[in-house]
């Protein structure tokens, strides 16, 4: 699975399981301030969040957020 997000700003990408703990996350490994998770494998089947947020304070705005899986 790979997971990428286009914004206008500077966003962070984080995968948590159903207990909230973190199984990955980035910053800029898309390039261009993007986040991405790439080759990512969910240890189980169940729940997982999926987390898009500003790497500051003032970081915000519209994004657009892709999954996919093969």
């Amino acid at each position: 699975m790979t997971i990428t997000v286009q914004s206008d700003f500077d966003a962070k990408l984080t995968l948590r399981d159903a207990r909230g703990e973190v199984l990955a996350e980035d910053d800029d490994s898309g390039g261009d301030l993007r986040p991405l998770l790439k080759d990512i494998r969910l240890p189980e089947n169940g729940s997982y969040v999926i987390l898009v947020t500003g790497v500051s304070d003032v970081d915000q705005g519209a994004f657009t957020l892709t999954l996919t899986v093969r």
